[in-house]
């Protein structure tokens, strides 16, 4: 098994940041992940997703309540020594 399918069948970290300041009960609705913080009115959110139609969830539920994403990327883990 190669290193790029291996991404696709384990869980994968995502740092999401999105404009504005969400509060606990939308933050509750992401489904897992945590807002890490907050600065330039920007909220930066960190979860881990099992697959992608779990991350489409995460997406769908932004969209709905119109908050605008500035950026979505996986979190690189460097391996173990």
């Amino acid at each position: 098994m190669t290193s790029t399918v291996r991404a696709f069948v384990g869980t994968t970290t995502y740092e999401l940041v999105v404009t504005g300041e969400l509060g606990p009960s939308m933050v509750e609705r992401l489904h897992g992940f945590d807002a890490m913080r907050v600065e330039d009115g920007r909220t930066h959110l960190v979860g881990r997703v099992g697959n992608q139609a779990s991350l489409y969830v995460v997406l769908e539920v932004l969209h709905e309540f119109g908050i605008p994403i500035v950026s979505l990327n996986p979190v690189v883990v460097p391996p173990a020594a």
